[in-house]
């Protein structure tokens, strides 16, 4: 049951609303917990119903430990025993599911034998909820969790709008407004529907429309056959809008969910495409991912207090672990190589020039080497290999036999208006930044139209989203999934 679904649009959100309304009503907040915790598990169970004992085995577990962790009375050599088990734990569940079939088809290549490693359907949202607890209990460790409900922790975690893709949530971002449960709002529910209009309309509208020539393109360069040019860079940039559109839809669309209940959430975009700046890149993109690796890989390696050499080495692990992350296999370790190779070298010729692109010509040069090198990264990330990729990139630069190639003016078409919408157009944060759409932060882009364009609860804006969500709906039946829900 996906988002941009009827299921999840008729059948599930609204019996869900009203019976956290009518629980408020009678039962109070704890009531409202209570539904919400059953809603949130009988959303996970929708997918695969066994894997919903693998989600309540891995919260019960994680609350086990997290409650020894946080015992006053238990010393720091216990605790620390403790916090090893608990994220060695957590890694080797993840990686039980997720990166088995990789060990053992990487084991055959190299010895000719065959472990005994049979195929499982990978876990919906194991990377998430995974990751979310293990920063939950080096938090709890280092004394920052204060005592919670058992209730409020399960709804921490599994909390349908953001269970399955994110954002990944701090535990003092959530767990306090769960002990609190606020009370929706008119505000609220505005709020919340624009951004489900908004995150609606890139997901159906765009990435789904993109999508295609996405897939017309990387499958043949997966046959190692060479794209021609214009071919090449159609896949490229298709793939390139397709997948700021999904997340950035999806993000959109937990945030809103959220806000019609009470809660806000964390951004996990802002403008990731305006940017100068491959680290600038990072921290824009996949907000609370990028956050979540600095904190709990980059500063316990070391950070960049080390020497020159170790803090580049620090970078360079937590991108790789950033890139197995998405996916078991070794272009995803190169994605995530590429990219931190690109963000050393950046920062060494920041140092070299002393300073940031001045000038609208620099600044417009400096973005766009950078979405060439994010271009550059993001064909490992799709292609189904290496070979795959080194075909689009050959394609790329014109390597290919079959020239130029065709154009698709709708691709292009469409192309154009994802690059307007990128580059010109506020985020629907900042459309709505009047009403403290998100948690602080997220809103460091500083690209704003005039107040009189942010979207107000007013009859034309009302018009409006109801237009746009009327244009979604056609749209819905195929219900086609993210492509963050394959992590």
């Amino acid at each position: 049951m996906v988002f941009n679904s009827y299921d999840f649009l008729i059948g599930f959100l609204p019996p869900v609303l009203a019976l956290a309304t009518v629980a408020r009503r009678f039962g109070g907040v704890r009531a409202v917990r209570i539904v919400l915790l059953l809603a949130s598990l009988g959303f996970y169970a929708w997918y695969h119903p066994p894997y919903l004992l693998l989600l309540l085995g891995s919260l019960a577990a994680n609350l086990f430990v997290g409650r020894r962790l946080m015992d006053p009375e238990r010393s720091d050599r216990t605790k620390r025993a403790w916090l090893r088990a608990g994220v060695i734990g957590n890694v080797l569940l993840l990686a039980s599911f997720k990166y088995e079939v990789f060990v053992r088809d990487n084991v055959a290549a190299l010895t000719g034998w065959t472990p005994p490693i049979p195929d499982v359907a990978l876990p919906l949202a194991i990377s998430f909820f995974t990751f979310q607890q293990i920063g939950y209990l080096v938090d709890a460790r280092n004394g920052r969790v204060e005592p919670h409900r058992a209730l409020d922790y399960g709804l921490f975690v599994s909390f349908f709008p953001q269970l399955i893709a994110g954002p990944i949530v701090h535990h003092d971002e959530l767990l306090p407004q769960i002990r609190t449960m606020p009370r929706p709002t008119w505000t609220d529910a505005f709020v919340g529907c624009a951004m489900i209009a908004m995150g609606l309309g890139k997901k159906v509208l765009l990435a789904d429309s993109l999508a295609p020539y996405t897939d017309a393109v990387f499958p043949t360069a997966s046959l190692s056959a060479i794209p021609a040019f214009a071919d090449a860079w159609m896949g490229i940039l298709a793939f390139f809008f397709q997948v700021y559109f999904d997340f950035s839809g999806y993000s959109d669309l937990a945030i809103g969910l959220a806000r019609l209940f009470g809660f806000r959430l964390p951004a996990n975009f802002d403008a990731p495409y305006r940017t100068t700046d491959i680290n600038e890149f990072w921290r824009r993109w996949h907000i609370t991912l990028s956050r979540f690796l600095f904190a709990y890989v980059y500063v316990p390696l070391g950070g960049g207090r080390a020497a020159w050499w170790r803090r580049d080495a620090n970078l360079m692990a937590t991108m790789l672990v950033a890139g197995i992350w998405h996916g078991a296999a070794w272009h995803f370790a190169a994605f995530g190589v590429a990219n931190g190779a690109m963000m050393i070298l950046q920062r060494y010729w920041r140092q070299w020039r002393g300073r940031p692109p001045r000038g609208p010509r620099e600044r417009a040069a400096a973005r766009l080497l950078t979405l060439l090198g994010v271009n550059y990264g993001y064909v490992y990330f799709r292609a189904d290999s290496f070979d795959a990729a080194f075909a689009m990139h050959a394609g790329a630069l014109g390597l290919g036999g079959a020239g130029f190639g065709t154009i698709d003016p709708w691709a292009w078409t469409l192309i154009g208006i994802s690059i307007v919408i990128t580059q010109f157009l506020p985020t629907s944060q900042r459309f709505l930044a009047a009403y403290e759409p998100v948690l602080s932060g997220g809103m460091a882009d500083p690209l704003r139209w005039s107040d009189r364009w942010s979207i107000r609860p007013t009859t034309r804006w009302a018009i409006a989203l109801g237009l746009l969500f009327a244009a979604c709906i056609p749209f819905l039946e195929r219900a086609d999934a993210f492509i963050y829900w394959a992590f």
